[in-house]
């Protein structure tokens, strides 16, 4: 069998795995939201939402850390050099000790002083959120240092290993709620002390498959200088982008609470969750691929990468798609199934992010395929200097007497303009035909939306409103979405290929 053979059939092996594993977390990560809701109640979930989002704003160096340890790893693999993976791992988890530390101190002084003086918290909820902060502390301190061993499964590709601990991560938060309910005591803060105590376990878990697995992760205090310095470097330029993600995320968090209070920031916690299943549809997807496109450029197969971008691209934002539509379309009637009391702004704000998710599905690939490349200098200063305008257009907007909506509106904008220009950098990093792109991507996805569109819409328009029309709605959305991805959306080699697996599974 050849390699490109071999490794296709390890990419479906290991989506596979990933959507098993998106199944379990998904379901179970919805419910358990419903019933966070129920135990802590609409404003204790928003304080939790936006309190317990101040700590990982100040971990935006391990975010660019982590994409730095991703691709070192993942290239050194594809280059076959072992010796190398140990010396990167050893540095990583030097340089994520550091970060976490750094990150320690910076909450304990910045954050702490923005929580007592800047944030919206009722009075009588004060106390309750200053311990729910401090725990949230420590829970990024720890999840900092599950970062490197997490980074090595992944470029291992020992996705079932990573799907497993998924699951039971998933499991145990459920658990946890029904754990609060049990005692008498301040539910908001012992749902943060359990979280903590939950992600104290998994980081163990980690550090013991890493060690029993791996030999790369049995550490030795020891680190290679240069490349230190080459990994700090890669993730300077990294910061860019992940200070601009922090700033529409958590920021956009802040910036809804000091303008509309906590109830805003729980319609919009809900709104994230809805994101986050959604999301994990493509993730899996994208969580295999993103191994190949590094090694492949590791090996010199440029022509293969390509194609694989290509692929990538197109499949993330059909699978998004798929899903993404009847929830758009009958977005108040989900939201009202699941939560029944569904917070003010949740509806609009599920349905613009879920926009913004599909312009981003196109981006993944290409990000991996620059971050290949380790020369990313120019794409994060221009790429992420355009996602920082977010925030303080987001700002002007509100001041101007906006709805709360108006910032993902302004996300969207951005993340359209964002994906032309990032086409435009990437282009002679990897020496991309952008008309093979438009050709390859753009023009199968424009066709899908074209074709796929009308029917739900005018279903929908038509049908009086009640539950069975938007059982109605929902299943012609899917079923007109999955045709035209079907029959006009996919190629003849990639027809051919399906069928194939069909017929293998069939006999």
């Amino acid at each position: 069998m050849s390699t490109v053979a071999e490794n296709n059939k390890r990419i479906a092996r290991n989506t596979l795995m990933l959507y098993i594993r998106m199944f379990f977390t998904m379901a179970i990560g919805l419910y358990t939201s419903r019933v966070v809701l129920r135990v802590l109640g609409v404003e204790d979930y928003g304080i939790y939402g936006v309190v317990g989002g101040v700590v990982p704003m100040f971990a935006f160096f391990n975010s660019s850390m982590a994409s730095s340890t991703q691709r070192f790893l993942t290239f050194e693999i594809g280059k076959g050099a072992v010796g190398r993976v140990k010396d990167v791992f050893n540095s990583t988890f030097f340089i994520h000790a550091v970060i976490a530390l750094a990150v320690f101190i910076i909450a304990e002084t910045v954050g702490l002083w923005f929580l007592e003086t800047q944030m919206v918290i009722p009075e009588v909820r004060m106390n309750a959120a200053r311990w729910v902060y401090q725990l949230t502390v420590l829970y990024s301190v720890v999840s900092i240092m599950c970062v490197p061993y997490n980074a090595l499964i992944i470029a291992y590709e020992k996705m079932s290993v990573f799907a497993y601990i998924s699951v039971t991560e998933a499991v145990l938060k459920l658990l946890v709620l029904y754990v609060v309910l049990a005692f008498d005591a301040d539910r908001l803060v012992s749902y943060a002390l359990l979280m903590l105590v939950l992600q104290l376990a998994i980081l163990f878990t980690y550090v013991f498959y890493g060690k029993r697995n791996f030999k790369a992760a049995r550490l030795e205090f020891y680190c290679d200088r240069l490349l230190l310095r080459e990994m700090v470097s890669f993730a300077g330029w990294s910061l860019y982008g992940n200070v601009a993600f922090v700033m529409f995320s958590q920021g956009l968090n802040i910036l809804l609470n000091v303008f509309f209070g906590a109830v805003v920031n729980a319609a919009r916690g809900f709104a994230v969750q809805v994101q986050s299943a959604v999301q994990m549809f493509v993730g899996g997807f994208q969580t295999a691929l993103n191994p190949q496109i590094v090694k492949y450029f590791a090996e010199g197969n440029i022509k293969q990468m390509h194609e694989l971008v290509f692929s990538s691209s197109r499949f993330s934002f059909y699978l998004l798609y798929i899903l993404s539509l009847p929830v758009i379309l009958e977005a108040e009637t989900l939201l009202t199934l699941w939560l029944v009391d569904v917070p003010q702004y949740t509806v609009v704000f599920v349905q613009v992010m879920l926009c913004i998710m599909l312009v981003d599905s196109m981006a993944n690939p290409l990000i991996t395929a620059a971050n290949a490349t380790g020369n990313i200098k120019k794409y994060q200063k221009t790429i992420g200097g355009l996602l920082l305008l977010i925030l303080p257009l987001s700002y002007i907007a509100l001041k101007m007497g906006g709805a709360p909506w108006a910032v993902f509106v302004v996300h969207l904008i951005v993340a359209m303009v964002a994906q032309i220009v990032r086409l435009f950098i990437i282009r002679p990093m990897i020496n991309l035909s952008i008309r093979e792109y438009l050709t390859k991507v753009m023009s199968g996805i424009a066709i899908v939306v074209l074709f796929s569109l009308p029917l739900p819409v005018i279903v929908k328009i038509l049908m009086p409103a009640g539950l069975s029309s938007s059982v109605v709605v929902i299943v012609v959305s899917v079923l007109s979405a999955v045709a035209v991805v079907a029959l006009l959306g996919l190629g003849k080699e990639e027809k051919k290929f399906i069928l194939s697996k069909i017929r293998k599974n069939r006999g």
